[in-house]
């Protein structure tokens, strides 16, 4: 069963119930974690891999350490991690939408005690990238191409779907928002729009009106004293005075629960299918990520990081009870960024991270996106840093997933070969067809959009 996202709210909508806190905040990490160490007791094979993985050697012994565990590991991979903020490199490691306030900046802050008994996870166990069968399976149906020129690399790219229309919203300057809707066979470009915003823009949300394609701007704002909102279909949450709180279109605001944690950025939500108003939804505190659903039987699990900072996730409901969840994390300075992933069904607790890197793709793992594609697969999407003759290059990277966040088939490349592409978002159409979009960097701070098509069968 395939699932279609509602259209976008109208432009009214959007300046009625959406915006962030007004202070700017700094730059953000949207990467995601590496290999750590599989637990005590696990198979020696497993082990064998920090041999052939110089990278992922520290990261393995911080989480044995973690877990009472002393085997004594060689010293690792640490020049690629200072060089990702090199040349062009460093734009792939920022959030698509809200800029991230980066916990790097407040990394020593305390979390508050929470009322919503969070409960604490474990440290993570490896995940094997290598392929399982499985009844769905991603891959490249439609080569990537550019659609348009000159875009800001913040606030980063929105998809949206309505039947078998698809559109693409991107920042074409500080306060001009545009939007280009695809064919969706061809994926050329129909029609385009855009609009002028009064704030500098942090997301540009595409929407369909009736025939017509609008390019709906947010920026930065409070409203009705709530700030770091986020909206999916006619679902709206922020924070108001250390709550997460539904915003309704009038009314009071619908406290849901106290945060277990003193700062919060980096909200982002997704639908629960078969329900109305209850969405799921992740956080960015201090050191850790936060993720929950909003209905009466759960609370926020606390997933902690693997060191002091941690990137921006991301989150897929499949279905009521099954959720994904994504995000970059490392052990320290030195250590290469990776993926981490989450499967989570709301109301049982006990989410045990797990870390991602398929064997044959080596680099750091940066800006995770998710797709739902049905109510047990999802498409994961990531950029890929690697380096080549001693020269960096970015790569649009993507691997189907099961409702346990373990890998199904092969990782494969969505950006093109001579592209250096990076931050990816995809929302699923018509019979199985994933819409992928991303920046391709041209250097000297210049980026165009550029999409591709998956097919998941």
């Amino acid at each position: 069963m395939l699932s279609h996202s509602p259209p976008p709210p109208q432009a009214n909508e959007v300046a009625e119930r959406i915006g962030l806190k007004s202070k700017p905040p700094p730059p953000d990490i949207n990467p995601l974690s590496t290999d750590f160490p599989p637990p005590p007791g696990v198979p020696a094979e497993a082990r064998d891999e920090e041999k052939t993985d110089p990278s992922m050697r520290r990261i393995r012994e911080a989480e044995r350490k973690a877990q009472g565990e002393t085997k004594p590991v060689v010293p690792l991979w640490g020049a690629i991690a200072a060089v990702v903020a090199v040349g062009g490199g460093v734009y792939f490691l920022s959030n698509s939408d809200d800029h991230a306030k980066g916990d790097e900046a407040r990394s020593d802050r305390p979390a508050a005690s929470a009322s919503a008994s969070p409960v604490a996870l474990p440290v993570a166990s490896t995940v094997d990238a290598g392929p399982k069968d499985a009844a769905v399976v991603c891959h490249l149906a439609s080569s990537a191409r550019p659609i348009v020129e000159n875009v800001l690399k913040d606030p980063g790219l929105e998809l949206a779907t309505e039947g078998s229309r698809i559109a693409v919203g991107f920042a074409k300057g500080a306060k001009e928002a545009g939007a280009v809707e695809l064919d969706p066979a061809s994926l050329a470009t129909k029609s385009t729009a855009t609009s002028k915003a009064t704030g500098t823009i942090t997301r540009v949300v595409p929407a369909f009106q009736g025939d017509a394609l609008a390019a709906l701007p947010e920026f930065p704002r409070m409203t009705k004293d709530v700030a770091v909102q986020r909206r999916v279909g006619d679902v709206v949450l922020g924070v108001a005075k250390n709550k997460l709180v539904r915003v309704p279109n009038e009314g009071a605001l619908e406290e849901l629960f106290t945060l277990p944690a003193a700062t919060v950025d980096a909200l982002r939500l997704s639908a629960l299918p078969g329900t109305k108003t209850d969405v799921a939804y992740t956080y960015r505190a201090p050191g850790a990520v936060w993720l929950g659903t909003t209905q009466k039987n759960d609370s926020p699990q606390r997933i902690p990081g693997l060191g002091a900072t941690v990137g921006s996730p991301t989150i897929v409901a499949l279905d009521s009870k099954h959720l994904v969840a994504a995000w970059a994390d490392k052990a320290g300075a030195e250590d290469p960024w990776g993926l981490r992933l989450a499967a989570y069904s709301p109301g049982k607790g006990n989410v045990s991270p797990k870390s991602f890197a398929p064997k044959d793709k080596p680099g750091m793992l940066l800006s995770p996106a998710l797709v739902r594609v049905d109510d047990a697969h999802a498409l994961l999407l990531w950029t890929l840093l690697k380096t080549e003759n001693e020269e960096q290059k970015f790569e649009v990277m993507a691997q189907t997933l099961d409702d346990k966040a373990a890998p199904v088939g092969e990782a494969f490349s969505v950006s093109a070969a001579d592209m250096s592409g990076g931050q990816p978002q995809g929302i699923m159409g018509e019979q199985g067809h994933v819409t992928v979009a991303f920046l391709v960097s041209r250097g000297n701070d210049v980026f165009d959009v550029a999409v591709a098509g998956v097919e998941c069968k």
